[in-house]
């Protein structure tokens, strides 16, 4: 029994490791800090909650779902066939600067929206003060599509 008991906790221990170290390969990639904050946060909680059946993917691009835009993160099922959530987060310094970025970030939005269940769309201030707070309301609504909302 001993045996067995050793030979659970080596495997949950290497899949843990492997889950992490993939984590934050994937976080290197993002650019953004606030990105990261995000993200990170996603993950903690993934670990203690029972969300693990949706995925998290950081600057997603797929023409029949984003078409030529990169979205800051899409929530999709493990299958990764069920757009379900894009996630944008603003900084200060890029988007509503101008009447021009306003326009764009409009269109942009609108062409997503036709592919996806909902479009989320944080400041960077919000995720920054409280990413547990924004990484929350991502999982009511995840919560709220699965009950039909």
């Amino acid at each position: 029994m001993e045996d067995s008991i050793k030979e659970f906790i080596e495997k949950k221990c290497l899949c843990l490791s492997e889950y992490l170290t993939s984590m934050l390969s994937i976080q290197r990639k993002i650019k953004s800090p606030i990105e990261k904050m995000f993200y990170l946060e996603w993950h903690y909680q993934r670990l203690f909650s029972q969300r693990g059946e949706y995925f998290l993917l950081p600057q997603f691009q797929q023409t029949d779902i984003t078409g030529k835009y990169i979205v800051d993160f899409l929530v999709t099922d493990i299958f990764i066939n069920n757009p379900i959530i894009v996630i944008e987060i603003d900084g200060h310094d890029f988007h509503e600067k101008t009447k021009e970025q306003v326009r764009k970030d409009k269109i942009r939005e609108r062409f997503i929206t036709k592919n996806v269940k909902k479009f989320l769309r944080f400041s960077g201030s919000e995720v920054f003060e409280n990413p547990g707070k924004a990484v929350n309301e991502v999982m009511s609504l995840i919560n709220e599509i699965e009950k039909g909302g």
